[in-house]
């Protein structure tokens, strides 16, 4: 009878324990599930903010209409992701969410379709864009930014803010709950098996000496099982009676506290799991941000760039021209002139002395050999000043935003040429050595005004390197083998740490004082060679020995960039 009491007791304690760990597991859902909900409704209208993004293509109408496209797309999914949700028959709990969701789907769908209407009325702007069409463009993108439907479009996130940590707050609460619950059907299960061993202990007094080892014994293993936690542990049953009846109980019960415990150490690594694949998805949505900003940033810095270049290369080519015309009449007139000095000195070898004085006086046999050399040395001069902006011309490639097929090296050589002033800065020595290694390569086809945007930070970076260097030296070599152009940058710098390698490439990382690096140069020459391209980058670095840099482009980059497409 006593056992029986103990078991009923044991079972009651199990059904309650569990109907507290299933409500409050119930309640862990609901709130993990709305607040999932509201971080993801929140994360996409967050995305879709920047309407102004359609601006940088008014000039492209197919680059424009892809744009709105994409942009009129990702609203339907926002509406697509409330319909769903508010006819899907499981409303917010929290007060006051539900109907502001069902408002909100349908401002959402009102700025869809006032979305579409302006694309639709800024289409025809972009064929032949003129000046006049562009400004209209960009007012009618002002005039959809300001209005109503964008503003309670964008500011919904804000008012998500206090539902997402009522949600949150009650997914903790509910954590917190189950917690409880767990903990009481384990203060049950513990409470209800002391309770059977002080049954059985009340039972060894009445007992005979015969049956009182036995009991000794299971009340043995229930120690061990209580202070050792292991629920492995099993009490032999080698009787039918009460004692076998008593560890054949002890036995399941310490079964069933195994099981539950081994649900509950797979609960909580499930919730472990969960949080570290929510903290990872958090992660990569901010990478993508990162990236994103990045290539915002060096865009706009890029185009202001390359506007001023041609404008400094413009205004410098005009006069030049000019000067570089006029040394050659120059040149010649000086020399005909010298020739009739000469011609006269052979006929009238007796000069007045006024003449002769004169000709004493400026030095005329040093001026009439020095003065073709002086106008051969302006010549010289008015050509380099010539390269020099052609390089400038070539580096900007301005009017070039298509791939094409080129001569790497000449955009090596560009960017050499214009980072030549800092190549021979150094005051305390003859300044960097630069050796070059060209091997024999085929025209690459590629984005050339971007892979000059590499080449420019890769050395850039190489001579920043060497300014403690006492014998600095950079060399750049090229080959090509098996449809790959490889390029090898390297300097004997400083070097760079193995801790600091595998963070080289990510966006806004630098080791530069502040004021001198955005750490954006590496991050976006990663996107050109591996996005654009196709290709690979890559570093070897050792401290103290230097560092070089890889970079490999396959010969065909737009076939190798539609297989990418293909296979994305």
């Amino acid at each position: 009878m006593i056992l029986v009491i103990a078991g009923l007791e044991t079972a009651t304690g199990f059904l309650v324990g569990d109907y507290y760990q299933k409500q409050a597991l119930h309640n862990r859902n609901i709130a993990a599930r709305e607040r999932k909900f509201i971080n993801q409704l929140q994360i996409d209208i967050l995305y879709n903010r920047p309407a102004k993004q359609l601006s940088p293509y008014l000039k492209q109408p197919e680059e424009f209409r892809l744009a709105s496209s994409a942009f009129q797309n990702r609203l339907r999914e926002i509406a697509v992701l409330l319909s769903t949700h508010n006819n899907s028959g499981e409303p917010m709990t929290l007060p006051g969410l539900q109907p502001l969701l069902e408002d909100y789907q349908i401002k959402v769908e009102k700025f869809e379709a006032k979305l579409a209407q302006t694309a639709k009325e800024i289409q025809p702007l972009t064929l032949s864009p003129s000046p006049q069409e562009t400004i209209k463009a960009k007012d009618l993108i002002i005039t959809l930014v300001r209005g109503k439907e964008f503003v309670e479009f964008v500011e919904f996130p804000d008012q998500l803010a206090e539902f997402a940590q009522m949600a949150q707050s009650r997914e903790q609460q509910a954590e917190s709950a189950l917690a409880t619950a767990e903990n009481i059907r384990i203060q049950i299960s513990i409470a209800s098996l002391f309770s059977s061993i002080a049954l059985a202990m009340a039972l060894g007094i009445y007992i005979s000496q015969a049956i009182s080892k036995p009991l000794s014994h299971v009340t043995q293993i229930a120690q061990r099982v209580t202070t050792e936690s292991n629920f492995d542990l099993q009490v032999p049953v080698t009787t039918k009676d009460e004692i076998g009846v008593l560890a054949t109980a002890f036995n399941q019960m310490v079964s069933w506290v195994k099981k539950y415990t081994d649900q509950l150490q797979q609960a909580h690594q499930n919730l472990e799991q969960k949080v570290a694949d929510r903290t990872q998805q958090l992660n990569q949505t901010l990478s993508k941000l990162q990236q994103t900003q990045a290539k915002v940033i060096q865009s706009e810095k890029m185009s202001a760039l390359g506007q001023m270049v041609a404008g400094i290369a413009h205004e410098i080519n005009n006069p030049i021209n000019f000067i570089h015309g006029n040394i050659i009449h120059a040149s010649e007139y000086s020399q005909d002139l010298i020739e009739l000095v000469e011609l006269y000195q052979y006929y009238f070898p007796e000069r007045p002395k006024p003449i002769q004085e004169k000709m004493e006086d400026i030095e005329w046999d040093f001026v009439s050999q020095d003065l073709p050399k002086v106008l051969n040395s302006m010549m010289i001069g008015s050509e380099r000043i010539h390269e020099i902006v052609k390089s400038l011309r070539n580096f900007a490639r301005i009017d070039e935003s298509g791939s094409k097929e080129v001569d790497i090296h000449e955009g090596i050589e560009n960017t050499l040429m214009i980072l030549n002033h800092r190549l021979k800065e150094k005051s305390d020595r003859l300044g960097i050595k630069i050796t070059k290694n060209y091997g024999k390569i085929p025209l690459l086809e590629c984005y050339p005004g971007q892979l000059n945007q590499v080449w420019m930070n890769l050395i850039a970076n190489a001579i920043d390197a060497l300014e403690e260097s006492p014998n600095p030296q950079i060399k750049i070599s090229t080959e090509f083998d098996n449809d790959w152009v490889r390029v090898y940058i390297a300097d004997n710098g400083t070097g760079i740490s193995q801790e600091t390698q595998t963070r080289l490439f990510d966006p806004f990382f630098t080791t530069k004082p502040v004021g001198k690096g955005t750490g954006l140069g590496l991050a976006i020459s990663y996107q050109i060679i591996v996005d654009k391209h196709g290709g690979k980058i890559s570093c070897q670095s050792i401290l103290g020995q230097g560092t070089e840099f890889i970079i490999q482009i396959p010969r065909t980059t737009r076939l190798n960039l539609k297989q990418l497409s293909l296979c994305a």
